[in-house]
């Protein structure tokens, strides 16, 4: 029987070796995601010109264009829909009352749904977060499985920050007018959401790193492949 290899910490690695590694791991960002503001673009700018009713239905009309040309499949899909159903419901008690404050008050609710996902999956030890990184990540699956601790509190932090933006938002819906609301709501959070995501990808990427066997070969992404062949082919 071989002796089994030890695995490397990363600290053991050298830093072209965690270049190499980090740059394999790099989840490659897609420009469809700014296709998620065009619903609120347009409801401001309608709003802002026409009655809250034409607003919504033109908001509502431009989520169903974004959310049927982004479909997508996994947990990942599954958010989307969640998010979606959300819309729906707000687009419809907003009509019927013609409050464009009930329209607005969809991301208040997808925060606090967000917080009822993560402590569910947290129960049954399969968290969120462990899901949507082995859906965007396919090759952490055979080191991390989706019950790792780093998984575990990944998505006990995000249930804290959507309880965290769900409660403060409720109150900037309170006090701001629906106009200022939309915009405000989405924008002051950004540097929140974009560090969770940076300490989500160093964190596993880390972790990743940290307990990769010896003996599984290293992901390598397909135009990495490619470029690793056609440098061999040149020696």
């Amino acid at each position: 029987m071989a002796e089994e290899q030890p695995r490397r910490a990363i600290d053991d690695l050298s830093p072209e070796e965690r270049r190499r590694i980090a740059r394999e791991y790099f989840v490659h960002p897609d420009p469809r995601v700014f296709q998620g503001a065009l619903p609120a673009v347009v409801f401001v700018a309608v709003n802002w010109a026409g009655p809250t009713q034409l607003a919504i239905g033109a908001s509502f009309a431009t989520a169903v264009f974004v959310f049927t040309r982004n479909r997508m499949r996994g947990i990942i899909g599954w958010l989307g829909v969640l998010s979606f159903a959300i819309v729906s419901a707000s687009a419809v008690i907003g009509l019927i009352s013609d409050s464009g404050k009930a329209y607005a008050a969809q991301n208040v609710v997808g925060d606090f749904a967000i917080v009822i996902v993560c402590a569910g999956s947290l129960l049954a030890r399969k968290p969120m977060i462990g899901a949507i990184a082995q859906e965007l990540v396919p090759a952490i699956k055979p080191v991390m499985p989706i019950a790792h601790p780093a998984f575990m509190w990944l998505t006990g932090i995000n249930g804290a920050i959507n309880l965290g933006t769900g409660v403060a938002r409720w109150f900037m819906l309170e006090s701001m007018s629906v106009n200022a609301y939309v915009v405000l709501s989405r924008v002051v959070f950004i540097p929140l959401s974009a560090a969770f995501i940076v300490l989500c990808y160093v964190v596993v990427n880390r972790v990743a790193i940290a307990i990769w066997p010896a003996d599984v070969p290293a992901p390598v992404p397909p135009r990495s492949a490619r470029a690793h062949d056609a440098a061999r082919g040149d020696q």
